[in-house]
């Protein structure tokens, strides 16, 4: 429902929720603050280039995900539309006129100096900008962030991710990579060779980074658990679905049906296939020990 006074938007797909776009929303709030208005981020619930390539991009994280870290960066709601055909065939004008304005009520509009949008991408940033004044509202237009030698962009970090530089994505993202769901049962292999695990089914369309082991935080609740995680098939005991692995360093902790987020921090090894649980273990072994020497334990 539009809010009654307005509110200021941000607009953008907001993949990751990386450092460029914490700064997009904290210009945002600042300018919100100023006109009185809460802040809205925009996002869309699929990836554009979904549709328009016919192949689905691997995200940095899901809707659910985006939204909460939209929130934690300062947006105070988080509006995730549908990007289907129609909304693809939308011309960028009626864009802001029947979503931004007629159902948002939109009074401030907030985007990155690469935006583009509506039919064909013919909507900018010049064109947003002439379009507000003509109708008395403000236009905010954020440059780039650029850190290590490059512009901070969720595709830049994707391919830091697929390559499995898990400490240069997260200077871009401001925090570790994280994948996040709720725990199910396992087939018990952890805890028989004395290092049980919380497991985790990957979630679908997300990226990856290699298949391997990874020194890694546990996160539940706002408690962050030191750990190591192993992301991948379990090689030894028969390829099976992917799954992600993971063993606290402090102990055991009764995860099982609770939804937990896993920071990957640093690629240890890649996932091998042993020649017997006994080699397995003393890989394990070799895990766990790297971890505490991360952690300083």
């Amino acid at each position: 429902m539009p809010k009654s006074n307005g509110v200021a938007v941000a607009v953008g797909f907001f993949d990751g929720v990386h450092l460029g776009h914490a700064k997009l929303i904290a210009g945002a709030k600042e300018e919100a603050r100023r006109l009185g208005l809460p802040l809205c981020a925009v996002s869309f619930l699929s990836h554009p280039d979904d549709l328009k390539s016919g192949q689905t991009i691997p995200l940095i994280c899901g809707a659910h995900e985006r939204t909460w870290l939209l929130t934690a960066v300062g947006a105070d709601d988080v509006v995730m539309l549908p990007f289907d055909r129609h909304m693809m065939d939308t011309p960028w004008n009626e864009f802001v006129e029947r979503t931004l304005i007629g159902r948002l009520n939109a009074r401030h509009v907030a985007v990155g100096a690469d935006f583009r949008f509506g039919k064909e991408a013919r909507g900018d940033t010049a064109l947003l900008a002439d379009y507000c004044r003509q109708h008395k509202m403000t236009c905010q237009v954020v440059e780039k962030l650029e850190l290590d030698g490059g512009e901070v962009s969720s595709t830049r970090i994707r391919a830091l991710i697929l390559n499995g530089d898990m400490e240069a994505a997260a200077r871009l993202l401001g925090r570790p990579h994280f994948i996040s769901g709720e725990v199910g049962q396992g087939r018990g292999i952890g805890r028989k060779l004395n290092a049980p695990t919380a497991n985790l089914a990957l979630p679908e369309g997300i990226c990856l980074p290699p298949y391997g082991v990874y020194v890694s935080e546990l996160e539940q609740d706002g408690r962050y658990l030191p750990a190591v995680t192993n992301l991948g098939q379990r090689p030894t005991f028969g390829a099976g679905l992917p799954t992600l692995e993971t063993h606290v360093l402090s102990g055991p902790a009764e995860l099982y049906g609770q939804h937990i987020r896993v920071y990957l921090l640093k690629y240890l090894r890649p996932e091998i296939a042993f020649d017997s649980p006994a080699a397995l273990s003393s890989a394990i072994d070799a895990d766990i020990a790297a971890a505490r020497r991360y952690f300083g334990m």
